[in-house]
């Protein structure tokens, strides 16, 4: 190892920093190699980049390699697995740098988990986008009625409707409007007609519009009396002169309800027959080394699923002795995608009770362009049917002693 006085920086960071010869050999690198694979130092310079690398990165980060120690002066930036001690591959993202009279490379990794964590605050901006839509509609159709009022022999009330029609048409939701004292009219015909079947009435308007102020700043779901359908609504004041209107936007979700709910008894009758099979699931992504553990999987060995958390290892640390090194060879050959029939693999795991419980695992890895992305592997618990095989067997082998004596 090197060592300088920034020794504390390169001691504690998640980096993988190092100076990689153009052979590929390792000549330098900070701690963090060996705390991220299970290495020693003296492993890591003995085994090489190139050889730690997946055999399916190797080529084309050999050809990139070439590519800048001929010259190439921009850092190049690339994803590639490094193989962890244990047999399984860690993913993470690089970026090379060339040092042409030291003939070498400065490379740094990064875990792809990292990347992972920024990927999912993505995702939840995403997921809010509709509700901003939705905000940004209401604020568009309240300017809307404001600049149709301030025009010369406009009204909102019948007349120039084939305008009004081409600038709402865009619209998917039903947009209703009561003026104090009248009866409801809507901006969008064809879609109130599709959302409420008719136009509705002044006490549908009045109930729908109490239940929209109890929550003001967001939509509110409800169900119609009418036709049963799961709506959205959305309900605000616009002030006009010495009138104060009010505006609804009510938006078809039944098909996004009834998909909530089915997806909600599929979920709840297949955790019904895993558990009446004493069956569980964990869903192995190879990209983060991160895994999903079942419920039902985390009580086979009676436990909660949140105190197992989200490394193989919770498995792995539990299986017996005896099969733990046939276990690993068996998860590389399928990782590796020289199991072409997957997992099949009887092996003993300990219960929280100290106990030791037969486990049937039956898996297969995903990949995708020939790299292997996810490991999804099921366990049912075969507990008695060994018990009962090796009591059998047992009294097989007393009957041949008694046989021959």
């Amino acid at each position: 190892m090197s060592y300088s006085q920034h020794a504390g920086f390169f001691g504690t960071t998640r980096t993988l920093l190092g100076i990689v010869g153009f052979e590929g050999s390792i000549r330098q690198a900070n701690m963090a190699w060996g705390y991220a694979l299970g290495y020693t130092w003296e492993e890591i310079v003995a085994i090489g980049f190139i050889d730690l690398l997946h055999p399916d990165d190797q080529k084309p980060i050999l050809q990139e390699m070439e590519k800048l120690s001929q010259g190439k002066l921009d850092p190049v930036a690339f994803s590639a697995r490094l193989l962890h001690r244990d047999g399984h591959y860690l993913d993470y993202l690089w970026e090379a740098t060339p040092a042409l009279m030291e003939f070498a490379f400065y490379v740094a990794g990064i875990p792809s988990d990292i990347c992972f964590a920024s990927a999912q605050t993505q995702l939840q901006a995403q997921q809010n986008e509709e509700y901003v839509r939705l905000q940004e509609k209401h604020a568009d159709l309240e300017l809307l009625y404001q600049e149709l009022q301030t025009q010369k022999g406009f009204s909102l009330n019948g007349i120039n409707s084939a305008i009004l029609d081409t600038i709402l048409s865009h619209i998917n939701e039903s947009v209703l409007v009561r003026q104090p004292g009248e009866l409801p009219y809507t901006l969008t015909p064809q879609q109130t007609n599709a959302v409420f079947g008719t136009m509705p009435t002044a006490e549908t308007f009045i109930a729908l519009w109490k239940l929209a102020q109890e929550a003001p700043h967001q939509p509110t779901h409800h169900t119609l009396k009418t036709n049963q359908k799961r709506v959205s609504v959305f309900g605000n004041t616009i002030e006009a002169d010495d009138k104060t209107p009010q505006m609804l936007i009510v938006c078809d979700i039944q098909e996004q309800h009834l998909f909530k709910h089915s997806l909600s008894d599929l979920k709840e009758e297949y955790s019904l027959l895993t558990a009446a099979r004493r069956e569980g699931i964990l869903d192995w992504d190879l990209t983060t080394q991160t895994v999903n553990y079942s419920h039902s999987w985390a009580r086979l060995l009676g436990y909660e699923k949140e105190t197992i958390g989200r490394q193989i290892i919770a498995w792995q640390n539990r299986v017996h002795p005896a099969d733990h090194t046939h276990l690993i060879q068996e998860l590389k050959l399928c990782i590796n995608g020289q199991h072409k029939n997957g997992l099949d693999f009887k092996h003993r795991a300990q219960h929280k009770d100290g106990s030791y419980r037969w486990l049937h695992a039956i898996g297969e890895v995903v990949f995708n362009k020939r790299h292997a992305k996810h490991f999804i592997i099921s366990f049912v618990d075969i507990t008695r049917q060994m018990e009962l095989e090796i009591a059998i067997t047992s009294l097989k082998k007393t009957k041949i002693n008694l046989s021959s004596t």
